[in-house]
């Protein structure tokens, strides 16, 4: 496992082999031989209270409710963050995506895992171990 800080604030556990790609705003991570992908994004606040992160995950869901089927996953909180919530999303096509925001008083990440369909049951598993790993790092 190597660990990457994909700004100031936070930072990230992630398998050895994994390809990185980061842009202005999103972090991408990938394995070779796999299409199951994490993306990252993060906004630090500097005044005025934070959206929680059910309040920001309910509008994720608003958005596309009409077209999709959304399933809460429990297991993303505990003690590594102090606000956190995530479901998956299952696309007609059969491609799944999870969506979960961490949440702290002066920092939100979101993060999206992207998995095709006829992947094997547990190729997100990395991706959802690096989620967990996430930590803050700074308070500015």
């Amino acid at each position: 496992m190597k660990t990457l800080q994909p700004t100031e604030s936070y930072q990230v556990s992630l398998p050895d082999d994994v390809v990185q790609e980061f842009d202005e705003e999103v972090s991408s991570f990938w394995r070779p031989h796999s299409r199951t992908a994490l993306q990252l994004s993060s906004r630090a606040r500097h005044s005025g209270s934070q959206v929680t992160a059910r309040e920001r995950l309910s509008d994720r869901m608003r958005t596309t409710q009409d077209v999709s089927t959304w399933a809460p996953i429990d297991d993303f909180r505990g003690n590594w963050c102090p606000d956190a919530a995530a479901a998956t999303l299952t696309k007609g096509n059969g491609w799944v995506w999870t969506h979960a925001y961490l949440v702290w008083p002066d920092l939100a990440v979101y993060a999206t895992i992207s998995k095709p369909p006829h992947e094997p049951p547990d190729a997100d598993a990395w991706a959802i171990q690096a989620v967990k790993s996430i930590r803050r790092t700074s308070t500015n």
